[in-house]
């Protein structure tokens, strides 16, 4: 038995459409770039910090999806009707890009790159996030977690704007059911100054939120551009995404790992929101449902803030 384990069970083919997948070196995005791909997308971007790394998920991928093995059809599958929508994965269906989210020069060498070399972007998938053993400051001077989960991302979504207006995209944000924990929203210090000195876990959740207001705030900004934005939780899951952690966080985890998802448990919701036919502009998905994120601010004036204090912090104002 595990926490809330739902599965992706919508039928349908990705045939043609093409994805970017952030972190996928690694567990969910790893899942993601596989499930991605077995459904017949076209080409999944698996921008990874490490190309290392990615070439390794990569070859994960063809061994247990490609032609040679005997059970990749079989593999993963949620109900056996959906057997019928997968394919073997390919060598060219999966691109190993790099990308650090901590690093501003890698984001824009990556959307530059992106704009060159993929004539259309169908959906971007920003699952990339971390969670550090303790909070402090990015080389930016940014709060570490607010960095990495939700500056880059944001970054990376505006740089590739004008290529997903052109394919009315898909935009998910990976949040967590951690925002719950997030301080209030305070439009006059959104710089998180006294979260960063008091633990990673309140910094942590205030990243997650952020993520979700992310979602609602593209939703306003382009949905009459043709944008579709979504956040969602993926599930409780001990993935390597507290590898930064120290020995008692892992062991707390590995004690719970019996009723933890696995990685592929926790794809199942970005699938979903892949899958779904029409999704809730701006809504937050939880075990393949439409959820609700709590205390998040929902007047106008608070998200104009937000939305303005991003764009200064990443450079675009």
């Amino acid at each position: 038995m595990t926490l809330g384990n739902k599965s992706c069970k919508l039928a349908g083919r990705l045939n043609g459409k093409n994805f970017i997948v952030t972190g996928a070196n690694c567990g969910i995005g790893l899942e993601t770039a596989a499930e991605l791909a077995r459904r017949g997308a076209a080409k999944v971007i698996m921008a990874c910090r490490s190309e290392e790394r990615g070439r390794a998920a990569k070859e994960e991928i063809l061994s247990r999806y490609g032609a040679s093995n005997p059970n990749a059809l079989t593999k993963n599958v949620a109900i056996s009707s959906l057997q019928q929508y997968l394919q073997h994965v390919t060598e060219t269906q999966l691109v190993v890009m790099s990308l650090d989210l901590e690093n501003r020069a890698s984001i824009k060498s990556f959307a530059e790159a992106v704009q060159k070399e993929i004539p259309r972007i169908d959906m971007l998938i920003n699952n990339a996030g971390a969670h550090f053993p303790k909070s402090y400051d990015s080389a930016l001077g940014n709060e570490i977690h607010v960095e990495v989960n939700y500056l880059g991302p944001f970054l990376l979504t505006q740089l590739l704007m004008d290529k997903l207006i052109e394919s009315h995209a898909r935009i998910i944000d990976v949040s967590s059911m951690a925002h719950k924990s997030s301080p209030a929203i305070d439009v006059n210090r959104l710089d998180l100054l006294d979260e960063r000195r008091n633990g990673m876990i309140k910094a942590y959740s205030y990243s997650k939120m952020l993520n979700a207001i992310h979602a609602i705030n593209l939703g306003r900004k382009y949905g009459d551009k043709g944008i579709v934005a979504v956040s969602l939780h993926p599930g409780v899951i001990a993935t390597q995404l507290s590898r930064n952690n120290n020995g008692f966080f892992r062991s707390l985890i590995q004690c719970f790992a019996p009723v933890l998802k696995t990685c592929w448990d926790g794809a199942q919701t970005t699938m979903y929101c892949v899958m779904l036919e029409n999704p809730k502009q701006g809504g937050y998905y939880s075990d393949c449902a439409l959820s609700t994120v709590q205390n998040c601010p929902t007047d106008e004036a608070t998200l104009d803030k937000i939305w303005s204090w991003s764009l200064e912090k990443v450079g675009l104002k």
